[in-house]
């Protein structure tokens, strides 16, 4: 059964006449009577008594007639909330991100959003890569702010920045004596090789980063010893901090170092390995200028950092 049949039932059942409720509906009569006939047939029973001169409701017509009111009212209801929820939720933004250290300095960018748009809500959510992905397509994130997608059916993808890629060593690891020093780069480079002896904390498949490590071990033609594994890159960074092996990170994951006197970073890789971050949508779904209003501030304060 179909909402349409309903409706095309509840027509006949009002005007008591086929040929009415069929001009009324923009369709022909005999499409309207095919409607009704399936609808009968499907129930096997008869709704309506056709009479030379007008069409009555049977028995089973007044039952059904009584229920499909009913069902129409509860459309209305479900109708109503819905409207009332959507007008809600225009007003609360739901942002997914990445943990990393950019979360540090988000308060300074709600701070100058809630000047743009004091009305709104912000709620905001820290996932990993792949759950953000999926809230996203799913609708539970309007936007979410992560590395480049690893599935990018069905999603847009704003470039904002391109971190370089860091390995942590201990400060005075014998090692780092053949580090070098580079005009283009944040830190020193060293030979990722200089290290196929040393233990490593990595991150495991469900971090985001997995991935790129796994890109870029493939074209280093480089294999880790692997001494622990984790979800998340910041509890990489702390694990390897404790001693337990040397660690990857990105740029963005400095901030979490708790003891930086103690470690050194390293970029890493020929040509210097590197990650994109940036912020995903649903394609389907259009942006409103308070999300796009956000994302520049976003954007530009991060920048600014």
């Amino acid at each position: 059964m179909e909402i349409r049949q309903i409706d095309f039932f509840l027509m006949v059942a009002e005007n008591r006449s086929f040929s009415r409720a069929a001009a009324l509906l923009h369709i022909s009569q005999p499409a309207l009577s095919r409607y009704i006939g399936d609808l009968e047939k499907g129930f096997g029973v008869q709704l309506f008594q056709r009479t030379p001169k007008r069409v009555l409701l049977t028995y089973a017509g007044e039952r059904y007639l009584s229920y499909a009111l009913m069902i129409k009212d509860k459309i209305k209801l479900l109708e109503n909330e819905m409207n009332t929820i959507s007008a809600s939720q225009r007003k609360r933004i739901k942002i997914g991100m990445i943990r990393s250290g950019r979360q540090l300095s988000l308060s300074k960018s709600i701070e100058d959003f809630k000047k743009l748009h004091p009305d709104i809500t912000l709620h905001i959510s820290e996932q990993l890569s792949k759950d953000l992905e999926i809230g996203v397509l799913e609708g539970i994130y309007d936007i979410a702010f992560m590395s480049k997608p690893i599935r990018p059916q069905g999603l847009n993808y704003q470039f904002m920045e391109e971190n370089e890629a860091l390995l942590m060593v201990p400060r005075g690891h014998p090692l780092t004596v053949y580090a070098k020093k580079r005009e283009e780069l944040k830190y020193k480079w060293i030979d990722i090789h200089l290290f196929e002896r040393e233990e490593f904390v990595l991150q495991d498949e469900n971090c985001r980063m997995r991935l790129d490590l796994e890109a870029f071990f493939i074209a280093e033609k480089f294999k880790p010893i692997t001494k622990m594994l984790t979800q998340s890159t910041i509890d990489t960074v702390h694990f390897a901090e404790s001693g337990i092996g040397l660690a990857f990170l990105t740029d963005g994951y400095v901030k979490y170092i708790r003891n930086p006197e103690k470690v050194d970073l390293y970029c890493i890789g020929n040509p210097v390995w590197t990650s994109h971050f940036g912020v995903i949508s649903k394609k389907s779904v259009p942006l409103s200028r308070a999300v796009q209003d956000f994302i520049q501030i976003y954007m530009r304060q991060n920048k600014t950092e």
